[in-house]
């Protein structure tokens, strides 16, 4: 049985949330901010911000000089939390697969469900119009795989739905800049363009297995296939695993061990007091560091037994 897998992609999905909120922020420039202090990192940008040249990662300092009028909003995860589950709702009356890939974004497999609900196709529409609904402005991809659908999705038009036809996956791709593959990381990235000048997927399909694996070790096998549109990701839906985030942006550069240790730990002690809160208890843990630069490190460790303690 052939698949048709649907991506459903909310641009912008935090401010497209707060939008649908407050109608005032509606063809504004918006970004999403944690903190008010002119370090603070831009996390999201609406498109028109983005016409003015502000871009996630920038301060708050930066993306007011390029942009006046910008209007900043503070994250808001119990809110976005509830309109992803609305989508998933609308989503889940079409297929009991259906799988949330973060940012206001779903992955929804109609394999074998023609007879019920019709074409794919029309599904999708369907899909679209209830995001609409919702006041969340949807871009939709259709293709066999998550891959096809995904890239399918992001390259659509605004309130699009761009269908690719079954067997078409490499002649769809072929024409697309490489940075649409989910395999090409930012430092990937820079040594497709600058070192070996291969800026279209049609570049990379065109170079052996062999070749890739020489030019990028463990990472040249994904490309290959991902630039020839193969795929074969299952929909997964999630499974229950709740979270607790806390962070903190420092009002001025800091690089003094003994401070940074004091933030972790106050960072600690909010996330442990809103576990205990929910009477939870952590089995792993994720640190992660944005520098003045913009780069950014992540870590994780298990914690065994797991513990809602501070220390």
């Amino acid at each position: 049985m052939e698949r048709r897998i649907v991506h459903l992609q909310v641009v912008a999905f935090p401010v497209a949330v707060a939008r649908a909120q407050d109608p005032s922020l509606r063809g504004r420039p918006v970004a999403v901010s944690p903190g008010r202090s002119g370090r603070a990192p831009v996390t999201v940008v609406s498109a028109e911000a983005r016409r003015e040249g502000v871009r996630p990662g920038m301060s708050l300092e930066r993306a007011r000089a390029f942009c006046r009028d910008l209007r900043v909003i503070p994250p808001d995860p119990e809110r976005q939390r509830r309109a992803l589950a609305a989508l998933q709702q609308a989503a889940g009356r079409y297929s009991p697969l259906v799988e949330p890939a973060g940012g206001g974004r779903l992955f929804v497999d109609l394999t074998g469900t023609a007879r019920l609900f019709g074409a794919a196709r029309d599904v999708a529409a369907r899909l679209q119009r209830e995001a609409s609904a919702l006041r969340l402005p949807a871009s939709l991809g259709l293709a066999i795989n998550k891959l096809v659908s995904g890239v399918a999705a992001r390259v659509a038009d605004r309130d699009g739905l761009a269908d690719v036809a079954p067997g078409r996956e490499a002649t769809f791709l072929s024409p697309l800049p490489v940075a649409l593959l989910p395999a090409v990381r930012p430092h990937l990235e820079g040594r497709l363009l600058s070192e070996l000048n291969l800026r279209r997927i049609l570049e990379v399909a065109a170079l052996p297995l062999s070749r890739l694996l020489l030019a990028f070790r463990q990472s040249g096998y994904p490309l290959y296939r991902q630039a020839r549109g193969l795929d074969d990701a299952p929909v997964r839906p999630p499974s229950r695993q709740p979270a607790v985030h806390v962070d903190e942006t420092l009002a001025e550069d800091a690089n003094d061990d003994r401070l940074l240790a004091a933030v972790l730990f106050l960072l600690a002690q909010r996330g442990a007091a809103r576990l205990r809160a929910a009477g939870l208890e952590a089995a792993a843990g994720r640190l992660s560091v944005r520098h003045a630069d913009g780069r950014g490190a992540t870590r994780r460790l298990r914690l065994a037994p797991p513990t809602a303690d501070d220390l």
